[in-house]
């Protein structure tokens, strides 16, 4: 199994997939089947733009402090480090990829590194795509797209995912095979960015057959918090008649503590009260709270992909759909697991409660069967949490304090809604 990955933008380190590969072997133990092979493409040094702009930038605004001294710099050109951070990351490395030239060189790369690995892996028949951010619109790009010549490294690509492999060593008769099974999409813009490229629906559906003649898995992976990821399915809408298996997948985490704690802030009633005051004078102050947590959060939101246990458990499952599970295994305890390592605050605890002195606030039973989770409240307020297996024996236990618990509650309304 060859496990390829396609990084996002801002990308300068070329072991950006080392966690997440980390986190998917451990899936893989787990489920006692054989560890995938990764390679994580990288062509961030083709992306470097921005850095040059916002050199011009700052030399414009020291000459204008210096002609004008008596006007601050900060005043006149605000937030500048929202500005220069992942705003103008994103848009700067999405430019320079729908720049001609540039996207070329990125698409060439992406082959050369693709053939790579294939290379290095004869005999392997399965190929998966991992891709992040701007990478889902540089794949749905090179696989759907009509827009490029004859000659342009898209075509390269594809011929890769559908087999049409051969080393300088080998044969024509033992030329690789491989089929595409699977693809991840994290954090992915494709729907927005697709209103330029017009790829249509029943294009997709075309070659979609051409590089799985058994099906296709397609995962789509969206944080709650990024406003960069929208779903896929409305945009393709596959039918029946389709060999796409397409899902869209919210993660309801928090992106961080800091979203958090905004979050919990401009929920509180005293804010509340204050923003509907000031809210009759100006309207705007009610939007500009509202948003709050989300400028805390986006950021880390559309990054945290790569950290992210839930995260790779979705992968795994993707990549392992086609196989049968490991008995003893159980995806729905799993996604209950991960989803409260997720949570802010979380304290592992290996000891069993005081149960008689504890309120029980939720008792939920896992839907497959695999066990169940309690929620409970001991004298002082603090919030314990425990998963059972059907044996009921214990797998998780943990606890949050004061400043955690609407972190722990989301956390278990979103097992309730997705596993029970």
């Amino acid at each position: 199994m060859l496990v390829f990955f396609m990084h996002g933008v801002a990308t300068r380190n070329v072991q950006y997939a080392d966690s997440l590969q980390s986190l998917i072997r451990e899936e893989f133990s787990q489920q006692q089947v054989a560890l995938p092979l990764f390679y994580a493409s990288f062509w961030g040094d083709v992306l470097n733009d921005v850095g040059k702009l916002w050199n011009a930038v700052h030399q414009n605004l020291q000459a204008f402090q210096s002609a004008n001294p008596q006007v601050d710099a900060q005043a006149v050109f605000r937030y500048q480090n929202f500005r220069k951070g992942f705003f103008s990351e994103f848009v700067g490395d999405a430019f320079t990829y729908l720049n001609s030239e540039r996207g070329i060189k990125i698409r060439k790369l992406i082959a050369e590194q693709l053939s790579d690995f294939i290379s290095r892996n004869p005999g392997e028949t399965e190929l998966h795509i991992v891709s992040h951010s701007l990478g889902t619109v540089v794949l749905w790009d090179a696989l759907f797209s009509e827009r490029f010549h004859s000659d342009d490294p898209a075509f390269e690509i594809r011929s890769l995912i559908q087999g049409h492999h051969s080393s300088d060593f080998e044969s024509e008769s033992s030329q690789q095979k491989l089929q595409l099974k699977s693809i991840t999409t994290m954090g992915s813009p494709i729907a927005f960015f697709n209103i330029m490229l017009g790829i249509q629906p029943e294009q997709v559906k075309a070659l979609v057959s051409q590089y799985s003649d058994r099906g296709l898995r397609w995962s789509n992976l969206i944080h709650a918090s990024d406003v960069i990821a929208y779903p896929l399915q409305p945009c393709l809408n596959p039918d029946l008649s389709w060999k796409l298996t397409l899902q869209d997948h919210y993660l309801q985490t928090e992106a961080n503590p800091t979203e958090t704690a905004v979050r919990n802030f401009v929920s509180s009633d005293l804010v509340n009260r204050v923003a509907k005051v000031a809210g009759l004078v100006n309207p705007g102050v009610q939007i500009a709270i509202d948003h709050a947590p989300m400028v805390a959060g986006a950021g880390d939101a559309h990054i945290n992909y790569w950290s992210c246990p839930e995260v790779a458990r979705l992968v795994a499952d993707n990549l392992l759909a086609s196989l049968p599970k490991a008995p003893g295994t159980s995806s729905l305890l799993q996604t209950a697991i991960a989803q409260l390592q997720q949570v802010p605050g979380m304290t592992r605890n290996f000891l069993p409660t005081g149960q008689f002195l504890e309120e029980t606030l939720s008792e939920l039973k896992f839907r497959d069967r695999s066990g169940s989770l309690q929620l409970t409240k001991n004298p002082a307020g603090v919030h314990h949490v425990c998963i059972l297996n059907a044996q009921n024996v214990a797998q998780f236990r943990g606890y949050v304090g004061w400043l955690h618990t609407s972190g722990l509650k989301q956390a278990v309304e979103f097992i309730r809604s997705s596993c029970c």
